[in-house]
């Protein structure tokens, strides 16, 4: 705003239009970014849940076990039934060096 007392209105309207350009420019490279990352993290986010699915099929088969429930979902459960750690083990042995 300091430049618009020195500046003809022509120049200045210019040097306006300018940085009004840019400032799109900026915000349309900046959207596409944002949009790229947002899809690459849900192909990551849905590869990692097949990964966790095939982990729990095979631990199901494993262990025998009828019915896995979301802690979300529970009200009350024993401690010593939560397998998270095991499923989250076995998920890091079967998948440690694949990307």
């Amino acid at each position: 705003m300091s430049q618009k007392n020195i500046l003809e209105k022509k120049e200045f309207d210019k040097k306006v239009s300018l940085h009004q350009k840019n400032v799109k420019t900026y915000n349309d490279k900046r959207n596409k970014v944002f949009k790229k990352i947002n899809s690459n993290r849900l192909i990551m986010q849905n590869k990692l849940l097949k990964k966790i699915d095939e982990i729990l099929l095979d631990y199901v088969d494993e262990k025998k076990i009828d019915m896995i429930i979301k802690k979300e979902s529970l009200i009350i459960s024993n401690s010593s039934l939560d397998i998270t750690k095991n499923i989250l083990e076995n998920l890091n042995k079967k998948y440690k060096n694949i990307d």
